[in-house]
């Protein structure tokens, strides 16, 4: 039996729950025929805050955190677009960091990123921009 994959959408705390839906079916869609587990940031924040002691804590625990067996808490870390905020650009360094899987939607696809630039890091709802990974030519 395969096992679960677990997704994170990371999206912006101001996102609409409309446009959440809408990620998470593409998400569904995208992995299709593989087990898959979806949780939205807005989930987590409600659910996990409490259990993490702060903020910055959840946000380390959502990129990077592990299952009581061992297993990582998210495989894969998707943003609805390439500019995050503050709290998701925290989730993503510690995803990258523990080599999770970190991409961004862009139109009907998954970009692959492997970095983050701070671009205006007083902009606290998008002030980091994902590096795209470079197509390996092997």
């Amino acid at each position: 039996m395969a096992k679960q994959i677990r997704v994170l959408l990371a999206h912006a705390r101001g996102e609409e729950s409309d446009q959440i839906e809408a990620q998470v079916e593409f998400l569904r869609d995208h992995f299709a025929g593989q087990p898959v587990s979806i949780s939205t940031a807005r989930h987590e924040w409600q659910t996990r805050l409490g259990f993490s002691g702060s903020a910055d804590q959840l946000m380390v625990d959502l990129g990077a955190g592990v299952t009581l067996g061992g297993e990582p808490l998210f495989h894969h870390i998707v943003c609805p677009r390439p500019y995050v905020g503050k709290r998701t650009q925290a989730i993503v360094n510690a995803a990258l960091r523990a080599h999770r899987h970190v991409w961004y939607m862009e139109d009907d696809t998954l970009i692959p990123v492997c970095g983050i630039n701070a671009i205006d890091p007083d902009e606290w709802t998008a002030g980091w921009q994902l590096v795209e990974k470079a197509e390996s030519n092997g």
